[in-house]
């Protein structure tokens, strides 16, 4: 359970992905100004998160045929985990056709390091639980993304360096959230307020923050929105 009632948060979240759906695309854009419409992470994301918390059953099974023509399954992606697939190489973005992109783990070279990403210290948790029935081995990766929490956000290698470096991810907040719930560990109070600050007028959520949580002109998104919603609902 979460600490809070958070029904008007989500409520508020999955009019905005209601909101932004595309009917004659089938599926949801990047952002609400954006024509790219993404396979992973955006809709895979959207398609668990609608039915259960959002209670629109119908719009997910409308994203999943979607993807299902556009044989996403070949696309390997680290939200895989939420099926059971473990793929933690790095990702590129690909054009797959008119607006349909999507984020494909597919570099070569060593997997991303649980050390180094907080998400993927989560994921790993997650995968860890639920698919390899691992409770050691997941509370361990848990622990290894909470470590990097600073009491504002997840100091990470992604925030120390390169195009996202003194850029708080919101969407690792909600992983954090999401994972501890699993696995019964309690998170800092702050990071659950920093990620409810970070919910914008329109229900979306912004993607990054800075230091004195101010959105510092990042846009709300589908899968920052979506990791939300499955963050603040229940398990």
């Amino acid at each position: 359970m979460n600490p809070y009632n958070a029904s008007q948060e989500i409520h508020s979240a999955c009019n905005y992905l209601e909101s932004t759906y595309n009917a004659s695309v089938r599926l949801i854009p990047e952002t609400n100004s954006d024509t790219r419409y993404y396979l992973y992470s955006d809709n895979f994301l959207a398609m668990l998160a609608l039915p259960k918390d959002c209670d629109n059953a119908s719009l997910a099974t409308s994203i999943q045929q979607t993807l299902s023509e556009y044989n996403s399954s070949k696309l390997p992606n680290q939200y895989m985990v939420f099926i059971c697939e473990e793929h933690f190489q790095g990702s590129n973005d690909y054009h797959i056709n008119g607006p349909i992109w999507s984020t494909i783990s597919n570099q070569t070279g060593l997997p991303l390091s649980a050390s180094s990403y907080a998400d993927i210290a989560f994921l790993q948790a997650y995968y860890d639980l639920t698919c390899l029935h691992n409770i050691p081995a997941a509370l361990a990766a848990f622990n290894t993304g909470a470590n990097h929490y600073n009491g504002i956000g997840f100091n990470d290698s992604p925030f120390q360096t390169g195009r996202s470096e003194g850029i708080y991810q919101v969407y690792k907040l909600a992983l954090y959230d999401f994972t501890a719930r699993l696995l019964n560990q309690t998170v800092p109070l702050s990071a659950l307020v920093n990620m409810a600050r970070m919910q914008a007028p329109s229900g979306g959520f912004y993607t990054g923050y800075v230091s004195n949580l101010s959105s510092n002109g990042t846009d709300t998104n589908t899968e920052t929105t979506c990791l939300a919603i499955l963050a603040l609902g229940e398990n």
